[in-house]
């Protein structure tokens, strides 16, 4: 089965015509025609669609590893066989021993994107396909906002210092866009993302800051005449304390 006719799949699961699933996932209608048509979504739009679709993107992309969403079972009308969070946590943590008792109920998966650092900046590209998963308690999730619209990527560069370090991971909510407080955010310039503290000012102008601010002054941004395209909220931090053995 190809991406195109996942995307049909689940579409018609729900019950949508094409212009539903584009006013759902918040893409055109014409970019529905051309992923149904075999076009590869790419970037925020891959998210999107697994939003709306109710099915992790490695799903859309591969057709493996769909994610313990509650109807998953009648994807095919038949149930899975074996523990698919424990299947994937062996793939990526190389967790090796007698499978646990992981419910897919309890517990859900969140992409994690690349992402390489641009030379001579803090801004990182992130890639268009997940690399992997962290796996967190749905109750915990929920009592934080969500357990959808949730990806991850890895810290990269210097500018969130000592806040964020290198090698430390975030979880970013698409869900949170609205700035309040000064809270960390994703924002994407270009085709690129940085990670920064956002603070409203008056008159709806809006600061920039990095916590390193010895190396990057904080910068000051009047939404009028620029406006900032969040991508979300920082709502999650990782951290690894000792180094891989060699």
């Amino acid at each position: 089965m190809s991406l195109a006719e996942r995307i049909k799949l689940r579409r018609h699961k729900f019950n949508l015509k094409q212009r539903g699933l584009a006013k759902k996932a918040g893409i055109s209608f014409g970019g529905i025609q051309k992923y149904e048509g075999g076009k590869i979504p790419k970037g925020d739009n891959l998210l999107k669609l697994s939003r709306a679709l109710e099915c992790s993107m490695d799903w859309l992309m591969t057709g493996e590893y769909f994610y313990g969403h509650p109807s998953e079972e009648d994807l095919y009308g038949e149930s899975h066989e074996g523990n698919i969070i424990y299947l994937e946590a062996n793939k990526e943590e190389k967790i090796a021993g007698p499978m646990p008792n992981v419910d897919s109920k309890t517990v859900t998966a969140i992409p994690k994107i690349e992402s390489t650092l641009e030379p001579g900046s803090d801004l990182f590209k992130a890639g268009e396909q997940p690399i992997g998963h962290r796996f967190f308690r749905k109750d915990w999730l929920n009592s934080i906002g969500s357990t959808k619209g949730l990806f991850m990527v890895d810290v990269v560069g210097d500018g969130m210092k000592p806040t964020l370090e290198e090698g430390d991971y975030v979880m970013i909510d698409t869900n949170r866009t609205t700035i309040t407080g000064a809270k960390i955010y994703a924002i994407r310039e270009g085709d690129s993302i940085l990670i920064k503290r956002l603070q409203p000012m008056v008159g709806g102008k809006l600061q920039i800051i990095s916590d390193n601010s010895t190396l990057y002054p904080p910068q000051e941004l009047d939404l009028s005449k620029n406006p900032l395209n969040v991508i979300g909220q920082i709502v999650y931090i990782g951290k690894t304390l000792v180094m891989e053995n060699p």
